[in-house]
């Protein structure tokens, strides 16, 4: 698209979104400001048409200037740990590139599973699914799945731009993320509880275990469909025989893997400070007396997209603080009771829709109380409506939706087409695991 076209539309619809008349009780000029504010730096980073800090940092000052958003709230979440996973995930990887500790890890894994693309990609999605009962941080989990498989394609020389750098990568997401609802002291607590759901840990795992891994294992189908490597592998005795090419242990990748079990504890007792934690983490490496990780190396890290992250993430701030998140919430709200199985679909819808206007905290914190309500009010079962609704808040299109798939992005190893491709496909199939696993399920358990 040429560019003056899309700058037209950056301006366009957000002033069409101003000329919107505005009332005292439900579309409050403030709100109207929320959305203006929100929608020209989406635009923005949508087509590129400026740098990445100009756009990240728009967001929270469009918001004090123009919203009139307190600085505290719009500011917010530069000082929260979220954002700094970016950084010291960056800082973590291109330190382990300095020792075999990558290799040993790809050979490694290679020399079970790599027999075959389709192996290999089973093997990584495996580890994921079991990590989630390990690490029930998604954070944490994503920062080593993730760093893991930036290791194999760094150590295979495979290049960015490749059908099979970029299947890989869409699986090391798919291994941290498509996890998140497996077992109810992973991510669906924070939903449930603010629900004040009186579901436990082995009924939601009666509810919910097999719908989530048949989906988790499911989008495997997506990477081998659309992201066919370009040569074959060469088999399990390869990879055996790189990996006895090692050697032993050096104290370089026994330091490494050191730190990040420190770090991993650390962030499990903690998780308010992974982020914080990482950093802390990926700068030891770079500690002079170690010889482990070059100076030079640090200037790779991508900080403009912490900016980024953190920007995005005060669109949550400004939401709660403005009545913006609340207002789509009200708007959409007589759009979803109808039939338990049109309310079912359409808690899920819901849940991607709001993806697009509020963080992942937010929309969890400020939605999941209307949510289980509409499942009560058309006699849906509480917990599946709110279920289903969480899968929708985990579907993203779009790079800028979710800070942990920001991550994967960030790696370069994937583009736009490819980015919405793979999401597109996994968001198919979490709708259509709920609409016939899932509804198949909870009617022989008897809770449809």
């Amino acid at each position: 698209m040429n560019k003056k076209i899309q700058w037209a539309i950056t301006i366009m619809l957000p002033l069409l979104v101003y000329l919107l008349p505005t009332s005292e009780t439900g579309f409050t000029p403030q709100i109207k400001l929320f959305f203006v504010c929100t929608l020209f730096p989406i635009l923005l980073a949508a087509f590129e048409l400026v740098p990445m800090t100009v756009y990240a940092l728009a967001f929270p000052l469009f918001y004090i200037f123009v919203a009139k958003v307190p600085a505290e709230a719009a500011l917010g979440p530069f000082t929260a740990h979220i954002p700094y996973v970016i950084i010291g995930g960056m800082m973590l990887a291109l330190a382990l590139e300095e020792t075999k500790l990558l290799k040993r890890i790809s050979y490694g894994i290679l020399s079970v599973t790599g027999k075959s693309y389709a192996g290999l990609i089973f093997g990584i999605m495996l580890i994921g699914f079991i990590l989630s009962f390990m690490i029930t941080d998604i954070a944490t989990r994503a920062i080593v799945v993730v760093t893991f498989v930036y290791g194999l394609c760094k150590s295979l020389d495979i290049q960015k731009g490749t059908k099979l750098g970029a299947g890989l990568m869409v699986t090391a997401s798919f291994a941290a993320l498509n996890s998140s609802l497996n077992h109810y002291l992973n991510q669906a607590y924070f939903g449930f509880g603010i629900a004040k759901s009186s579901l436990g840990f082995n009924e939601y795992a009666l509810y919910f275990f097999l719908p989530n891994a048949i989906y988790f294992f499911a989008t495997t189908l997506i990477v081998l469909s659309f992201f066919k490597p370009e040569q074959a592998f060469e088999g399990k005795e390869y990879f055996r025989t790189k990996l006895k090419d090692l050697g032993k242990f050096t104290w370089q990748e026994v330091f490494a893997l050191a730190v990040i079990v420190g770090a991993l504890y650390a962030s499990s007792q903690d998780t308010n400070k992974a982020g914080w934690i990482f950093v802390v983490a990926g700068s030891l490496f770079y500690i002079p007396a170690l010889k482990i990780g070059q100076a030079e190396k640090l200037k790779q890290v991508n900080y403009p997209l912490f900016l980024f992250v953190a920007g995005c993430m005060a669109i949550g701030a400004a939401g709660n603080f403005t009545g913006g998140g609340k207002y789509l919430a009200d708007l959409f709200y007589p759009i979803l009771a109808g039939s338990e199985i049109y309310t079912l679909g359409m808690l899920w819808v819901f849940g991607v829709l709001v993806n697009f206007v509020l963080t992942p905290l937010a929309r969890t914190a400020s939605l999941s109380v209307p949510v289980v309500e509409v499942a009560k009010s058309v006699g849906l079962n509480a917990d599946v409506g709110l279920w289903a609704f969480l899968q929708g808040l985990e579907q993203v299109l779009m790079p800028y939706e979710y800070i942990l798939v920001l991550l994967v992005f960030s790696y370069g190893y994937l583009n736009i087409k490819d980015f919405m491709k793979a999401f597109g496909g996994k968001m198919a199939f979490s709708f259509l695991t709920i609409m016939t696993v899932g509804l198949g399920w909870w009617h022989i358990i008897g809770v449809f």
